[in-house]
């Protein structure tokens, strides 16, 4: 919820830039869009001015002038990755319907340059962004940006955040209802610390009085079959006695039932295993995965349209009131 003590700064538009360039609204136009009948000078007064004052033309203006759709640009870590590759179609579907298209860029094949790229190329840009503060500033300026499950500070940029604590809450009951009494948690991050998941997790666990096991793999990159399957088989090794898995995401799930299988182990008559995200995945895999269900679609509709609403002026570029969350639901099936 906003702060309703917070004001969004005011954007500059394009009278300031004609103010502090002491020129025309048509020659901004004309300079900002690259147009014949402005000399040299007067263009790179009109540029430097819209720099000072980090100005970016509305879509609508530059589209009725080049007569091209606006441009969303997507970083996405890696297409290969299931959960990558959902939410980017859904992505492509909500832009489609509302006259954008997307250029996508992936952080596994090019970091910060990657992200970097797509700032001379396209109106905004919506995605998983691995940089600080400071660093996001520097690499996309005043460009509309909306970030993706990042934990926002007040003042920082436009964030889609994913919000699994009462669905890691209700995932928690469900087993203990079921009998469970020895629950872990394969957790995965490319930082040293914890994810927010795992944090969630474990202050459940730890408020129900419960031993709050969790497993950090600490990698460079997404987790895939094999990398879960030897985590599985770690977390088995250090608690032998756990009835029932909790997981970083759906793929590290899919691993894990994977391992236990090849183990003769039942799944889930002696360990339970509970996913999160709900890939499409988790209905092919055997037995059927438990998971906190992610509304890709809702996702997308919403860092969409407000991506629009930060491009068009209608929203501030930062700030709580362009905080947005979406919260996951537990959905039962058969490995639980």
């Amino acid at each position: 919820m906003a702060d309703p003590e917070f004001v969004a700064p005011r954007r500059a538009g394009i009278l300031d830039v004609a103010a502090r360039a002491g020129v025309s609204r048509q020659t901004v136009t004309r300079a900002m869009n690259d147009m014949p009948g402005i000399n040299a000078a007067t263009k790179q007064r009109v540029l430097e001015a819209a720099r000072e004052l980090h100005y970016r033309p509305s879509r609508f203006g530059r589209g009725l002038v080049t007569k091209v759709a606006p441009t969303l640009g997507l970083i996405v870590v890696d297409l290969t990755n299931s959960f990558w590759a959902e939410l980017a179609s859904r992505v492509l579907d909500a832009a489609t319907r509302r006259g954008w298209t997307v250029l996508i860029a992936e952080s596994a094949h090019g970091g910060v340059a990657a992200a970097s790229s797509l700032v001379g190329q396209v109106d905004a840009v919506f995605g998983h962004v691995e940089l600080d503060d400071s660093h996001i500033e520097e690499v996309f300026g005043s460009m509309p940006l909306v970030l993706f499950d990042r934990s926002p500070e007040s003042q920082s940029r436009a964030t889609i955040i994913l919000d699994f604590g009462s669905a890691i809450q209700a995932a928690i009951e469900h087993l203990l209802v079921r009998g469970r009494q020895h629950i872990a948690m394969l957790d995965w991050s490319l930082s040293s610390r914890r994810s927010w998941r795992a944090e969630q997790f474990a202050a459940e666990m730890t408020s129900r009085g419960r031993d709050p096991r969790v497993l950090l793999t600490h990698t460079d990159a997404d987790p895939d079959l094999d990398a879960a399957r030897g985590a599985a088989e770690e977390a088995l090794h250090l608690w032998p006695d756990t009835d029932a898995i909790v997981c970083f995401n759906d793929v590290v799930a899919i691993g894990v039932i994977k391992q236990l299988t090849e183990s003769g182990v039942d799944v889930p008559d002696q360990i339970a295993v509970v996913g999160m995200d709900g890939l499409a995945l988790g209905l092919v895999v055997t037995p059927e995965l438990t998971t906190l269900q992610l509304d890709f679609q809702a996702v997308a509709d919403l860092a969409v349209d407000l991506v629009i609403q930060i491009a068009e002026g209608q929203a501030p570029v930062r700030g709580p009131e362009v905080h947005r969350s979406v919260t996951p639901e537990l959905t039962v099936r058969r490995s639980t």
